[in-house]
């Protein structure tokens, strides 16, 4: 079961390339990459925490608060990626803001072990 698990990782980090390469590389429009990276980054960590909540993986006990925070997040990402690909021309600013959700999504996941306190 940890293989299954450490592909689920493997496919939310290649999700997270996807959404933050593809903002990167054209950060005026949602492009399909970043739509889809989205996407694979709001399941695939859903599926990592029902793993962890089942105590396969790497952490037997997930940190609900993070949790929660980078759901919150993510699907504040998926929203906005999927309401600015149907607009012509899409709002430059909301653009924006999605793809620095997405770093601090990605800031929060390293990080937050780091700085939260016992």
């Amino acid at each position: 079961m940890n293989l299954v698990y450490n592909l689920v990782v493997l496919c939310h980090v290649i999700g997270m390339a996807m959404l933050i390469g593809g903002w990167l590389a054209n950060r005026d429009r949602i492009i399909p990459l970043v739509l889809w990276g989205a996407r694979i980054q709001l399941l695939t960590g859903l599926i990592i925490v029902t793993f962890q909540e089942m105590g396969i993986g790497t952490y037997a006990e997930p940190d609900h608060m993070k949790i929660g925070v980078k759901l919150l997040i993510a699907v504040a990402i998926l929203g906005l990626a999927e309401t600015q690909a149907r607009k012509s021309p899409p709002v430059a600013k909301l653009v924006i803001t999605m793809g620095v959700l997405a770093l601090l999504n990605t800031a929060i996941a390293v990080l937050w072990a780091a700085i939260s306190v016992p």
